[in-house]
């Protein structure tokens, strides 16, 4: 079963966790401070954070469609 969000603030931070990780070190404080108290940011990086575990998820299935992992 996926993992389920009780608020947007949670799924923004790590969204924002995960993505500070794929960032060269250089830029990550300047995108940390540019995530803090921003709701439409915010909203992106809940956005990332579901994108990346519905990837997650379709790679462990074995009848995901290649399209759609591609895709994501």
């Amino acid at each position: 079963m996926g993992k389920s969000f009780n608020r947007l603030g949670e799924a923004a931070r790590c969204g924002l966790a995960r993505m500070l990780l794929r960032l060269p070190a250089s830029q990550r404080e300047a995108v940390r401070l540019a995530a803090n108290g921003r709701p439409l940011l915010d909203e992106m990086l809940g956005a990332y954070e579901e994108a990346c575990l519905a990837l997650e998820r379709f790679r462990k299935e074995a009848s995901a469609e290649p399209t759609l992992v591609n895709e994501y």
